[in-house]
């Protein structure tokens, strides 16, 4: 007896090249269509997309990122580097990551050790920028309009609060 739930089984993924991203692109439809998805809900609800200042309004590490990617395209290099100083690693990174696969077929040498690099270095920079930056011009600013400062009473007088004894600190440093 034939069985009529016969399952096809899945292709074998191809080597490199177009091919391979047109097989990547099919089997990440569903998690491309969760980010557009939550992008959509996320800018209709709070006019941005970073979760950490949806509910903190406070920047996090990649705050920029977008931005200066924006200004990349748009050739405004300079402009890149003030939204975030690190969009060209990023990029570096990401670039290297698509020759391999798509080109060469492989993975990134160390591709882990580089993105763990990178990382840390976005962190150490997120720390420096908002210890000596913060606040300052956009996009390391405090967002007073954020979940927190609606839901806990306070919030928002204690990181102006907050703000205002770093300035000072900061103030009489440089003195």
């Amino acid at each position: 007896m034939e069985e009529d739930n016969k399952q096809t089984p899945q292709s074998e993924r191809p080597a490199k090249g177009i091919p391979l991203l047109l097989w990547d692109l099919r089997n990440l439809k569903i998690p491309a269509l969760c980010i557009f998805l939550y992008w959509l809900i996320v800018r209709i609800l709070f006019g941005q997309f970073c979760p950490l200042r949806i509910i903190t309004g406070i920047p996090c590490p990649g705050c920029g990122m977008t931005r200066a990617a924006l200004s990349v395209l748009t050739f405004h290099f300079a402009q890149a580097l003030e939204y975030h100083p690190l969009i060209y690693f990023w990029i570096l990174w990401i670039a290297l990551e698509l020759i391999c696969r798509y080109v060469l077929g492989r993975n990134l040498p160390f591709r882990r050790a580089w993105l763990g690099i990178l990382l840390a270095v976005t962190l150490g920079l997120y720390f420096y920028r908002m210890t000596v930056v913060f606040p300052g011009n956009p996009p390391m600013v405090y967002t007073e309009d954020n979940v927190l400062s609606s839901w806990i009473p306070g919030y928002k007088e204690l990181i102006e609060h907050i703000i205002q004894k770093k300035s000072v600190a900061l103030l009489s440093l440089q003195n």
